[in-house]
């Protein structure tokens, strides 16, 4: 039996590690969903720039939506509001590929749907890590009833980053999908 030699198999584990390095990089298949927005595509915001650095090519559309300065923030914060319009009323999960939440070297940010009050997001259900570093990752903000027609989607940064002390959110993409109608749960009491 002849075995490989050393000097053989360097290039083969190379090649092999090279490899999943890649794919843990590159975006994942795109959710389930009937409207899409390309992060970059935002027209009302504030961020910074549109990031088109070589890091960000296996993000979806090759470019995010971009926060990062140390300038302080406007009144109410740093923005950027999509406007998705829906050709439907009715029950909608909206999931974001962001800077993953929770990360002491991130700002926090803040969500608001529609007229549903602003949430900080964090603890979101996350899923599909990607990017430089594994930064992105898709969150899954929750399920919103929601008219036809128009709807702003706002992502809001109010705290700067603590390890750098400035700001630093990325926004790669949103998907939103028609989900059923949640079922209605008794109220429940301590105790019973």
């Amino acid at each position: 039996m002849r075995h490989s030699s050393p000097k053989r198999l360097g290039p083969l584990i190379a090649l092999a590690l090279l490899s999943v390095t890649a794919a843990a990089c590159a975006a994942p298949t795109k959710p389930p969903h009937e409207v899409w927005l390309e992060g970059e595509s935002c027209q009302d915001h504030d961020f910074t720039t549109i990031g088109r650095d070589p890091a960000f090519k296996d993000c979806y559309g090759s470019a995010i939506l971009q926060l990062q300065t140390q300038r302080d923030a406007p009144p109410g914060g740093y923005h950027a509001t999509f406007r998705p319009t829906l050709k439907e009323a009715g029950w909608w999960e909206v999931l974001l590929a962001v800077t993953k939440t929770g990360v002491p070297n991130l700002s926090p940010f803040y969500l608001q749907v529609g007229d549903y009050r602003s949430r900080r997001v964090y603890g979101f259900p996350v899923a599909s890590e990607y990017g430089p570093g594994g930064i992105f990752a898709w969150l899954t903000a929750g399920r919103f009833q929601l008219p036809a027609g128009e709807t702003p989607i706002t992502v809001r940064c109010l705290e700067r980053r603590r390890s750098e002390n400035d700001y630093l959110v990325y926004v790669d993409a949103l998907a939103l999908r028609r989900v059923e109608e949640p079922p209605c749960q008794a109220p429940s009491w301590p105790g019973r």
